[in-house]
């Protein structure tokens, strides 16, 4: 997932952040996102994040306090992931960070309890 320093939401979210004149000390403070995480994800290091759910969490937060679309942001970063990464033999979007249910675009069939 690590796509380096060129990855299009990491090069977002420093150009924010710069042009807002922060440093990410003070980025730190205000979203209480670990220092070694924001600067992960400036770097497109995602994979330095706990989990792909922190990572999440993180950009989204992180977009929120530069005043960035957060789910326009997330959708930037899954769009690149899903680009960069392998597809798998049995599925095809096997790698998409979107539960299957969403891929196929209906929600599971619930059975009836009968009682």
């Amino acid at each position: 997932m690590g796509n380096g320093i060129d990855h299009p939401t990491a090069v977002r979210l420093r150009k924010a952040r710069s042009a807002m004149g922060v440093d990410l000390d003070e980025v730190h403070r205000v979203t209480r996102i670990a220092r070694r995480y924001l600067e992960a994800l400036e770097a497109g290091e995602f994979e330095r994040c706990p989990a792909e759910v922190y990572a999440r969490g993180f950009i989204r937060i992180y977009a929120r306090y530069l005043n960035l679309d957060p789910d326009r942001v997330l959708l930037e970063y899954d769009e690149f992931r899903a680009a960069s990464a392998p597809e798998s033999k049995a599925d095809g979007n096997a790698n998409s960070p979107l539960p299957l249910w969403r891929r196929l675009g209906a929600w599971p069939n619930k059975q009836p309890d009968g009682g």
